[in-house]
Protein backbone atom coordinates (compact mmCIF):
# COMPACT_ATOMS: atom_id res chain seq x y z
CA UNK A 1 0.00 0.00 0.00
CA UNK A 2 1.20 3.87 -0.91
CA UNK A 3 3.38 4.78 2.37
CA UNK A 4 3.95 1.52 3.78
CA UNK A 5 7.29 0.44 4.84
CA UNK A 6 8.17 -2.33 2.30
CA UNK A 7 10.84 -4.81 3.80
CA UNK A 8 12.98 -6.81 1.09
CA UNK A 9 13.17 -10.51 0.97
CA UNK A 10 13.96 -13.12 -1.90
CA UNK A 11 10.26 -12.66 -3.35
CA UNK A 12 10.83 -15.98 -4.96
CA UNK A 13 10.35 -18.64 -2.36
CA UNK A 14 6.82 -19.99 -0.93
CA UNK A 15 7.06 -17.79 2.51
CA UNK A 16 7.37 -14.76 0.16
CA UNK A 17 4.94 -15.56 -1.97
CA UNK A 18 2.03 -16.75 0.79
CA UNK A 19 3.01 -14.47 3.81
CA UNK A 20 2.98 -11.17 2.16
CA UNK A 21 5.55 -9.22 2.96
CA UNK A 22 8.59 -10.86 1.84
CA UNK A 23 10.65 -9.97 4.87
CA UNK A 24 9.02 -12.72 6.44
CA UNK A 25 11.15 -15.39 3.88
CA UNK A 26 14.31 -13.66 5.56
CA UNK A 27 13.09 -13.48 9.45
CA UNK A 28 12.51 -17.17 8.82
CA UNK A 29 15.55 -17.96 7.59
CA UNK A 30 17.29 -15.96 10.49
CA UNK A 31 15.19 -17.61 13.32
CA UNK A 32 15.77 -20.87 11.42
CA UNK A 33 19.67 -19.99 11.85
CA UNK A 34 19.20 -18.58 15.65
CA UNK A 35 20.34 -15.19 14.10
CA UNK A 36 19.44 -12.04 14.03
CA UNK A 37 19.52 -9.49 11.12
CA UNK A 38 19.12 -5.85 10.27
CA UNK A 39 18.62 -4.88 6.02
CA UNK A 40 19.14 -1.47 4.46
CA UNK A 41 18.30 -0.71 1.19
CA UNK A 42 20.54 0.25 -2.07
CA UNK A 43 21.71 3.92 -0.20
CA UNK A 44 21.81 2.08 3.25
CA UNK A 45 19.44 3.24 4.89
CA UNK A 46 17.98 0.91 7.27
CA UNK A 47 14.82 -0.66 6.44
CA UNK A 48 13.69 -3.88 8.37
CA UNK A 49 15.31 -5.03 11.56
CA UNK A 50 14.48 -8.35 12.84
CA UNK A 51 12.81 -9.14 15.89
CA UNK A 52 15.86 -10.80 17.72
CA UNK A 53 17.66 -8.02 16.66
CA UNK A 54 15.08 -5.93 18.47
CA UNK A 55 15.30 -8.01 21.56
CA UNK A 56 18.78 -8.26 21.99
CA UNK A 57 19.92 -4.74 20.97
CA UNK A 58 16.52 -2.97 21.17
CA UNK A 59 16.96 -1.93 17.75
CA UNK A 60 13.13 -0.84 17.52
CA UNK A 61 11.68 0.28 14.13
CA UNK A 62 10.29 3.11 15.16
CA UNK A 63 13.09 4.73 15.92
CA UNK A 64 15.77 3.15 13.58
CA UNK A 65 13.72 2.48 9.96
CA UNK A 66 14.63 5.27 7.33
CA UNK A 67 17.95 5.87 9.19
CA UNK A 68 21.43 5.56 7.44
CA UNK A 69 22.83 2.38 8.40
CA UNK A 70 25.96 4.94 9.53
CA UNK A 71 23.64 5.99 12.28
CA UNK A 72 24.65 2.73 14.29
CA UNK A 73 27.87 4.54 15.07
CA UNK A 74 25.77 6.69 17.84
CA UNK A 75 24.71 3.73 19.78
CA UNK A 76 25.71 3.69 22.82
CA UNK A 77 26.18 -0.16 22.89
CA UNK A 78 27.09 -0.56 19.57
CA UNK A 79 28.86 2.44 18.07
CA UNK A 80 32.37 1.45 19.95
CA UNK A 81 32.79 -1.52 17.73
CA UNK A 82 30.56 -1.84 14.69
CA UNK A 83 32.81 1.20 12.93
CA UNK A 84 35.11 -1.62 11.06
CA UNK A 85 31.47 -3.02 9.65
CA UNK A 86 30.84 0.38 8.44
CA UNK A 87 33.50 1.45 6.73
CA UNK A 88 35.23 0.82 3.63
CA UNK A 89 32.97 -0.59 0.15
CA UNK A 90 29.78 -1.17 0.77
CA UNK A 91 30.14 -4.11 -1.96
CA UNK A 92 32.61 -5.86 0.13
CA UNK A 93 31.91 -7.90 2.95
CA UNK A 94 32.90 -7.08 6.22
CA UNK A 95 33.39 -8.86 9.81
CA UNK A 96 33.16 -11.21 11.50
CA UNK A 97 33.18 -9.07 14.60
CA UNK A 98 33.22 -9.75 17.98
CA UNK A 99 31.05 -7.72 20.51
CA UNK A 100 29.32 -7.78 23.94
CA UNK A 101 26.00 -6.45 24.53
CA UNK A 102 24.20 -6.24 27.78
CA UNK A 103 26.13 -9.07 28.92
CA UNK A 104 26.03 -11.61 25.76
CA UNK A 105 28.72 -11.88 23.25
CA UNK A 106 27.29 -11.59 19.17
CA UNK A 107 29.23 -12.51 15.93
CA UNK A 108 28.46 -9.93 13.32
CA UNK A 109 28.99 -9.65 9.94
CA UNK A 110 28.14 -7.44 6.77
CA UNK A 111 27.18 -9.42 3.43
CA UNK A 112 26.03 -7.28 0.48
CA UNK A 113 22.49 -8.69 -1.78
CA UNK A 114 23.31 -12.33 0.06
CA UNK A 115 19.94 -13.41 -1.12
CA UNK A 116 18.52 -13.01 -4.81
CA UNK A 117 17.14 -9.85 -5.10
CA UNK A 118 18.23 -8.39 -2.17
CA UNK A 119 20.51 -5.02 -3.33
CA UNK A 120 21.00 -4.10 0.41
CA UNK A 121 23.29 -4.70 3.09
CA UNK A 122 22.60 -7.47 5.74
CA UNK A 123 23.65 -7.02 9.17
CA UNK A 124 24.01 -10.92 10.26
CA UNK A 125 24.03 -11.26 13.86
CA UNK A 126 24.48 -14.98 16.15
CA UNK A 127 24.35 -14.40 19.70
CA UNK A 128 26.92 -16.62 20.50
CA UNK A 129 26.12 -16.92 24.29
CA UNK A 130 22.65 -18.43 23.66
CA UNK A 131 24.29 -20.39 20.89
CA UNK A 132 26.94 -21.55 23.47
CA UNK A 133 23.90 -22.75 26.17
CA UNK A 134 22.19 -24.72 23.13
CA UNK A 135 25.11 -26.20 21.91
CA UNK A 136 25.99 -27.52 25.30
CA UNK A 137 22.50 -28.88 26.03
CA UNK A 138 22.57 -30.49 23.03
CA UNK A 139 25.80 -31.93 24.01
CA UNK A 140 24.67 -33.68 27.52
CA UNK A 141 21.24 -34.78 25.84
CA UNK A 142 23.84 -37.21 23.46
CA UNK A 143 25.53 -37.88 26.43
CA UNK A 144 23.01 -38.46 29.18
CA UNK A 145 20.16 -40.02 29.93
CA UNK A 146 16.88 -37.64 30.56
CA UNK A 147 15.29 -39.04 33.62
CA UNK A 148 18.21 -40.03 35.73
CA UNK A 149 21.42 -37.33 34.84
CA UNK A 150 23.57 -40.68 34.25
CA UNK A 151 25.41 -41.14 31.04
CA UNK A 152 23.74 -43.25 28.97
CA UNK A 153 24.26 -46.46 26.90
CA UNK A 154 26.44 -44.25 23.91
CA UNK A 155 28.42 -42.61 26.15
CA UNK A 156 29.05 -45.89 28.25
CA UNK A 157 30.04 -47.40 25.50
CA UNK A 158 32.43 -44.58 24.34
CA UNK A 159 33.57 -44.90 27.84
CA UNK A 160 34.53 -48.58 28.02
CA UNK A 161 36.58 -48.27 24.61
CA UNK A 162 38.52 -46.04 26.42
CA UNK A 163 38.98 -48.31 29.33
CA UNK A 164 39.71 -50.89 26.75
CA UNK A 165 42.33 -49.24 25.42
CA UNK A 166 43.76 -48.31 28.46
CA UNK A 167 43.96 -51.67 29.83
CA UNK A 168 45.51 -52.76 26.73
CA UNK A 169 47.79 -50.11 26.63
CA UNK A 170 48.91 -50.25 30.33
CA UNK A 171 48.27 -53.81 31.56
CA UNK A 172 45.94 -52.75 34.36
CA UNK A 173 42.42 -54.54 34.83
CA UNK A 174 38.75 -53.19 34.05
CA UNK A 175 35.63 -54.67 35.15
CA UNK A 176 32.06 -53.81 34.06
CA UNK A 177 28.87 -54.59 35.99
CA UNK A 178 25.55 -55.51 34.59
CA UNK A 179 22.36 -54.28 36.52
CA UNK A 180 18.87 -55.32 36.02
CA UNK A 181 15.97 -54.31 38.36
CA UNK A 182 14.17 -57.10 39.40
CA UNK A 183 10.19 -57.17 38.29
CA UNK A 184 10.13 -53.89 37.60
CA UNK A 185 7.19 -54.44 35.53
CA UNK A 186 5.32 -54.72 39.04
CA UNK A 187 6.57 -51.90 39.99
CA UNK A 188 4.78 -49.88 37.34
CA UNK A 189 1.53 -51.50 37.84
CA UNK A 190 1.55 -50.93 41.33
CA UNK A 191 2.76 -47.77 41.77
CA UNK A 192 1.95 -45.96 37.85
CA UNK A 193 4.00 -44.80 35.56
CA UNK A 194 5.01 -41.20 37.14
CA UNK A 195 5.72 -43.40 40.60
CA UNK A 196 7.82 -45.95 38.33
CA UNK A 197 10.02 -43.03 36.75
CA UNK A 198 10.75 -41.92 40.31
CA UNK A 199 12.16 -45.33 41.37
CA UNK A 200 14.03 -44.90 38.68
CA UNK A 201 15.74 -41.48 39.41
CA UNK A 202 16.11 -42.82 43.20
CA UNK A 203 18.54 -45.90 41.78
CA UNK A 204 20.30 -43.53 39.56
CA UNK A 205 21.25 -41.18 42.49
CA UNK A 206 22.22 -44.09 44.42
CA UNK A 207 23.86 -45.46 41.65
CA UNK A 208 25.65 -42.26 41.08
CA UNK A 209 26.29 -41.87 45.19
CA UNK A 210 27.83 -45.15 45.36
CA UNK A 211 30.86 -45.28 42.51
CA UNK A 212 34.28 -43.62 42.81
CA UNK A 213 34.74 -40.81 40.75
CA UNK A 214 36.69 -42.73 38.40
CA UNK A 215 34.41 -44.57 37.62
CA UNK A 216 31.52 -44.64 35.41
CA UNK A 217 27.62 -45.56 36.14
CA UNK A 218 25.19 -45.44 33.37
CA UNK A 219 21.53 -46.32 32.68
CA UNK A 220 20.96 -48.20 29.16
CA UNK A 221 17.64 -47.82 28.99
CA UNK A 222 14.48 -48.91 31.03
CA UNK A 223 15.18 -50.65 33.93
CA UNK A 224 19.01 -51.48 33.07
CA UNK A 225 21.96 -50.17 34.11
CA UNK A 226 25.60 -50.38 34.67
CA UNK A 227 28.94 -49.52 36.09
CA UNK A 228 32.56 -49.32 34.85
CA UNK A 229 35.06 -50.35 37.22
CA UNK A 230 38.52 -48.55 36.42
CA UNK A 231 41.55 -50.16 37.36
CA UNK A 232 39.46 -52.94 39.21
CA UNK A 233 40.33 -56.52 39.87
CA UNK A 234 37.33 -58.77 38.44
CA UNK A 235 36.79 -60.00 41.90
CA UNK A 236 37.02 -56.29 43.84
CA UNK A 237 34.10 -55.17 41.18
CA UNK A 238 32.00 -58.81 42.19
CA UNK A 239 32.34 -57.72 45.66
CA UNK A 240 31.28 -54.03 44.85
CA UNK A 241 28.40 -55.30 42.95
CA UNK A 242 27.54 -57.16 45.72
CA UNK A 243 27.97 -54.43 47.75
CA UNK A 244 25.14 -52.33 45.77
CA UNK A 245 22.77 -54.91 45.51
CA UNK A 246 22.19 -54.76 49.82
CA UNK A 247 22.45 -51.04 49.42
CA UNK A 248 19.38 -51.20 47.15
CA UNK A 249 17.45 -53.34 49.10
CA UNK A 250 17.96 -51.06 52.36
CA UNK A 251 16.43 -48.01 49.70
CA UNK A 252 12.96 -47.15 50.21
CA UNK A 253 10.90 -46.93 47.23
CA UNK A 254 10.20 -43.55 46.43
CA UNK A 255 6.24 -41.59 46.21
CA UNK A 256 3.15 -42.27 48.70
CA UNK A 257 2.04 -45.05 47.26
CA UNK A 258 4.90 -46.85 48.09
CA UNK A 259 3.57 -50.03 50.23
CA UNK A 260 5.26 -50.18 53.67
CA UNK A 261 7.92 -52.93 53.70
CA UNK A 262 8.57 -52.79 49.66
CA UNK A 263 11.91 -53.80 48.78
CA UNK A 264 13.36 -53.09 45.36
CA UNK A 265 16.18 -56.01 44.20
CA UNK A 266 18.32 -55.97 41.54
CA UNK A 267 20.47 -58.87 39.93
CA UNK A 268 24.04 -58.44 38.45
CA UNK A 269 26.49 -60.12 35.72
CA UNK A 270 29.75 -58.60 36.39
CA UNK A 271 33.15 -59.65 33.95
CA UNK A 272 36.40 -58.58 33.81
CA UNK A 273 40.16 -58.69 34.01
CA UNK A 274 43.25 -57.62 32.55
CA UNK A 275 43.25 -57.61 28.32
CA UNK A 276 46.37 -57.41 26.94
CA UNK A 277 47.37 -60.30 25.97
CA UNK A 278 44.33 -61.88 24.91
CA UNK A 279 45.29 -61.57 21.13
CA UNK A 280 41.56 -59.74 20.22
CA UNK A 281 41.18 -56.30 18.26
CA UNK A 282 40.18 -53.55 20.89
CA UNK A 283 36.55 -53.49 19.87
CA UNK A 284 35.99 -56.91 19.96
CA UNK A 285 37.75 -56.85 23.63
CA UNK A 286 35.25 -54.40 24.65
CA UNK A 287 32.08 -56.98 23.09
CA UNK A 288 33.72 -59.77 25.35
CA UNK A 289 33.70 -58.21 28.09
CA UNK A 290 29.91 -57.25 27.30
CA UNK A 291 29.11 -60.24 26.54
CA UNK A 292 30.45 -62.25 29.60
CA UNK A 293 28.84 -59.86 31.86
CA UNK A 294 25.34 -60.54 30.34
CA UNK A 295 25.95 -64.12 30.32
CA UNK A 296 26.93 -63.84 34.27
CA UNK A 297 23.41 -61.46 34.19
CA UNK A 298 20.90 -64.00 32.82
CA UNK A 299 22.40 -66.81 35.01
CA UNK A 300 21.67 -64.11 37.50
CA UNK A 301 18.17 -64.21 37.11
CA UNK A 302 18.10 -67.83 36.55
CA UNK A 303 18.89 -68.68 39.71
CA UNK A 304 15.99 -66.55 41.51
CA UNK A 305 17.24 -62.67 41.31
CA UNK A 306 18.50 -60.65 43.54
CA UNK A 307 21.56 -62.22 43.31
CA UNK A 308 25.36 -60.88 41.47
CA UNK A 309 27.58 -63.58 39.40
CA UNK A 310 30.10 -63.27 37.95
CA UNK A 311 31.26 -63.80 34.29
CA UNK A 312 34.78 -65.30 32.56
CA UNK A 313 36.06 -63.81 29.78
CA UNK A 314 37.13 -66.14 27.01
CA UNK A 315 41.43 -67.02 26.66
CA UNK A 316 43.94 -65.77 24.53
CA UNK A 317 43.47 -66.38 20.87
CA UNK A 318 45.92 -69.18 19.41
CA UNK A 319 47.46 -68.34 16.89
CA UNK A 320 48.70 -70.84 14.04
CA UNK A 321 52.44 -71.63 14.29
Amino acid sequence: MPGEERNAGCGDCPACRDAGPPEACLEGILEGLGAGGLLTDRGRTIHWVSEALQDWWGLHPEHWLGRPLEALGAHPAIGPWIGPLLAGDAATPAGPVYCEVGGSWFRVTRNRGPIPRLEGDLLGVVDLTSEGRRLRRLERAAVRDDLTGLPNRRSFRERLGAAVDGSCRHGYPVSLAYLDLDDFKRVNDRLGHVSGDAVLRAVGETLAGFVRREDTAARLGGEEFAILFSHTAPETARAKAEEFRERLMRAALPGPEAAPGSVLTVSIGTAGGKLAGLGRREEALGECLLAAADRALYAAKAEGKNRVRMGVLPGPVRRPP
